[in-house]
């Protein structure tokens, strides 16, 4: 039988202190001990492989760290932070609110990102940092650049909803709710976006789907929209510059966003030439059902529904089997509060074929139709038609 000495000597050889079940107590203080000398270590290779081995200990190593974090090195600071966000609980959290005012920008940094992992669940995060006491100018920059870059992600994720796992999205301005309560914050943010082709998402799930980072980017763009009353002075200036060098796009939807938004910020000459090429291509094609398409979700996105309603029934004549065009119409009744009108085209629009059914269940621009019965019998028999029984 392989003694406790011979078998300690064993994982010291092969570097797996964390698969010594049975070490606890003083040996594991001791060991702890030595793994937390490393963390100051200049060389990078050691200092992560301390951490690592710290990591793999779980959330029992996180009231030594913390007992030891106020004495510690800088270097060993920084790593502790990393170690804790690995290990997160309400104790971990509760110190992160005292580490985020350390002297080391470097541990402030590690807190940071900390913070902005756990947004989702600290409701009341940028109220309680609101409250620290600020005592230097590079504890305001880094709390400043926090709840910015908190804003940002959490611009990030609304948008990111918004887009369907197949790649669609609404034409509702009810989505972007959400948005609006959170106030001016978010116009900065859906600029940037808007305005930045390759923006770096803090969402990091945006930065692997360019599809989606382009839907957000086009979603951003209406988004601002909502905020055309409540951008004044410089702000409007820099706002209304950006929307005028973006009119040089190539990309169609990103040049039809920034009509719709300049026009409601009170410029409508740029929507007006959208709305004559618009025109010049049905007198050209006026059998073609997507060119009046075209023209409707100019004057939809723009509140005048009356005119959207208007040519995507007649796109709808044309290609009496035009799905996407039914959905719009259902979504335009909804928002009118024209229940029976949207239930039809909505009806319309699943028997030509239209079955995201992740949008149309979470499309704020049907709220008015989401508890009538016949929308739920709707969308019950899509659910089946979808997923057939095994």
């Amino acid at each position: 039988m392989i003694g406790k000495t011979k078998l300690l000597f064993l994982a010291l050889l092969l570097g797996s202190f964390s698969h010594v079940v049975w070490a606890e107590g003083d040996f594991l203080r001791k060991y702890v001990s030595r793994l937390v000398m490393q963390l100051k270590n200049e060389n990078s290779f050691q200092r992560s492989r301390a951490s690592q081995e710290l990591i793999s200990l779980g959330p029992r190593i996180i009231n030594p760290l913390v007992a030891y974090f106020p004495r510690a090195h800088y270097l060993t600071k920084r790593e502790i932070i990393y170690i804790l966000r690995q290990n997160s609980s309400p104790k971990t959290l509760n110190f992160l609110f005292t580490a985020i005012q350390d002297q080391d920008e470097g541990v402030r940094d590690q807190v940071a990102l900390a913070f902005l992992e756990q947004v989702n669940e600290i409701p009341d995060l940028l109220s309680r940092l609101k409250k620290i006491q600020v005592t230097s100018r590079s504890l305001k920059s880094t709390l400043l650049d926090l709840e910015e870059s908190i804003t940002f992600k959490k611009v990030e994720e609304e948008l990111g909803a918004l887009v369907s796992s197949r790649g669609n999205y609404s034409v509702s301005s009810e989505q972007f709710t959400p948005l609006r309560e959170m106030g001016k914050s978010a116009i900065l943010p859906l600029l940037e976006i808007f305005e930045d082709n390759g923006h770096l998402f803090l969402y990091r799930d945006l930065n692997n789907n360019q599809d989606q980072a382009y839907k957000v980017r086009l979603l951003a763009g209406h988004a601002l929209g909502e905020f055309s009353n409540s951008i004044r002075g410089i702000e409007k200036v820099r706002v209304v510059t950006v929307l005028r060098q973006l009119r040089a796009t190539q990309s169609p939807g990103i040049q039809e966003a920034v009509a719709c938004v300049l026009f409601k910020m009170g410029e409508r000459s740029f929507l007006d030439r959208k709305v004559r090429y618009c025109k010049q291509q049905i007198s050209q094609k006026p059998k073609d059902a997507e060119n009046y398409f075209d023209l409707a979700m100019l004057y939809i996105r723009t509140n005048r529904s009356h005119r959207g309603i208007s040519y995507l029934k007649k796109a709808i004549r044309l290609d009496p089997d035009y799905a996407l065009a039914h959905y719009n119409l259902s979504l335009v009744y909804a928002q009118n509060e024209e229940k029976e009108k949207a239930l039809d085209s909505i009806k319309q629009a699943l028997l030509c074929g239209y079955d995201d059914i992740d949008l149309i269940r979470k499309d704020e621009g049907l709220q008015s139709i989401h508890n009538d019965f016949r929308f739920k019998l709707l969308m019950e028999n899509l659910e089946r038609r979808l997923v057939p029984p095994k």
